[in-house]
C-alpha cells in the first residue's frame, strides 16, 4: 500500500480491494488506464471536499508508476535526531514544527542526504544513521507545478557538543529536544506525514 498526503488529505494506492471495507473514504476507484487516474486525481484535486482517495489494482507496482508520472516527481531524505539522553530533535520551519529533511542531489544515495540535510539545516556536525524507519509521500505545489516527493526517513544519533541553531535561510527559526513521550504535543501544529514518521518510530 502507498500511502500519499496532500495538506490533511490522503490518497491510498492499493492491490486489494477488501482494504476498502476498513476504512470509510470519499472516493474509491479502480485503475484501468493512466486516463482513468489522471481523471480521477483530477476530480479529487478540484473539490477540496474528498478528503481520501482509495485506488486499487491489483499490480501495485504499475499502478504506483502510473501516479508518480501524474506528477514531477522529487526524491529526499531526512532524520529523526536523538541525542544521548533520547531525545529527539525537531525544527520549527514556516509557522509549523517538523523534521530536518531535503531533496536529494542527483544520483545522491539516501543516506547521505539524509546526513547532509540534518547537517545543513542544523548546523551540526558528526549525525550518523542508527536506522531506516520509514518512507512517506506527500503531495504539494510550485507555483502552478504539482509535485510528488517521496522521502526516506532514518533514525539518527547525536553526540556532538554542538547545540543546534535556527537556519534562516531555510525559514528555520527555533528548534527543541522532545522526549519520546512529548513528541505528540505538536501534532497540533505539524504535518501528518511527520506524524507518520514519529508514529512509526514509538512504535518500533
Amino acid at each position: 500500500m502507498y500511502k500519499v498526503f496532500f495538506k490533511d488529505r490522503i490518497i491510498y494506492l492499493h492491490d486489494d480491494i477488501a482494504k476498502v471495507s476498513e476504512m470509510q473514504y470519499d472516493y474509491v476507484g479502480a485503475y484501468g488506464s493512466f486516463q482513468d487516474l489522471k481523471a480521477q486525481l483530477d476530480t479529487f484535486f478540484r473539490s477540496a471536499n474528498n478528503k481520501s482517495l482509495f485506488i486499487f489494482h491489483n499490480d501495485l507496482d504499475e499502478l504506483y508508476k502510473s501516479f508518480q508520472s501524474y506528477f514531477r516527481f522529487i526524491p529526499a531524505a531526512g532524520g529523526l535526531v536523538r541525542n544521548e539522553k533520547g531525545d529527539n530533535l525537531v525544527i520549527f520551519r514556516r509557522g509549523k514544527w517538523d523534521l530536518p529533511k531535503g531533496k536529494a542531489d542527483q544520483g545522491e544515495k539516501p543516506e547521505n542526504t539524509a546526513i547532509r540535510e540534518v547537517e545543513e539545516e542544523c548546523i551540526i556536525k558528526g549525525v550518523t544513521i542508527v536506522r531506516f524507519i520509514t518512507l512517506t509521500y506527500h503531495i504539494y505545489y510550485i507555483k502552478e507545478e504539482i509535485v510528488l516527493k517521496r522521502t526516506d526517513w532514518f533514525e539518527m544519533k547525536y553526540t556532538g557538543k554542538q547545540n543546534p541553531k535556527p537556519y534562516e535561510k531555510e525559514d528555520i527559526t527555533d528548534f527543541k529536544w522532545l522526549p519520546d513521550d512529548q513528541l505528540s504535543t505538536i501534532e497540533v501544529n505539524t504535518y501528518p506525514s511527520v506524524m507518520e514518521v514519529l508514529g512509526t518510530h514509538l512504535k518500533n
